[in-house]
């Protein structure tokens, strides 16, 4: 048998919202996913459609830290190390890696918004190469003088406004197409 208090008190729950919690968060959640496909397929060229301000596209152009060094011409171009430098690692996509790395060649954003557009452009550029001459030692991993890693795969990144209702030539043969949080 209900008490008075007991009827009370579930009136009060029946207008009460619940509140639901994700964790990580539900868009980090999405980002995982479209991450985790992009890398099982082996995908390398990305159209992303209602890029907003950038954020999947800048996970997208940061550069793997694990990737090989780069020519040795390029980090010393007026002498010969006494040391060559190697990659720590050498994953680039094989059978037995337990998750696969992303080596993304082309990558597009689309958007309507100007501003929003804007930010993308800061998201993906890369950094300024600031000179550091009281820097004598080279880390072939990052920019000198910056804490940003070197990216020694080519990349190309485009951003477009606009939307779907206008063919774009550029759009066509795209490997990959993302729309998230649109």
């Amino acid at each position: 048998m209900l008490s008075e208090t007991d009827s009370t008190s579930s009136d009060e729950d029946l207008g009460r919202e619940l509140s639901v919690t994700f964790f990580p968060a539900l868009f980090l959640q999405r980002r995982i996913w479209i991450l985790d496909i992009l890398r099982r397929e082996n995908v390398s060229d990305v159209l992303d459609i209602g890029c907003g301000e950038g954020q999947l596209l800048s996970v997208l152009s940061v550069p793997s830290p694990w990737l090989p060094a780069p020519p040795k011409f390029l980090l010393y171009p007026n002498s010969q190390p006494e040391k060559p430098i190697t990659s720590p690692l050498n994953l680039y996509n094989t059978s037995s890696d337990p998750i696969p790395n992303l080596h993304i060649t082309r990558l597009v954003g689309l958007d309507i918004s100007t501003r929003d557009l804007e930010f993308a452009a800061q998201a993906i550029a890369p950094p300024a190469n600031a000179e550091n001459t009281e820097d004598s030692s080279i880390d072939p991993w990052r920019y000198r003088g910056s804490k940003d890693t070197v990216r020694w795969e080519e990349m190309t990144a485009k951003l477009w406004e606009g939307g779907l209702e206008t063919i774009n030539e550029e759009f066509v043969g795209t490997e990959c197409i993302v729309s998230s949080e649109v």
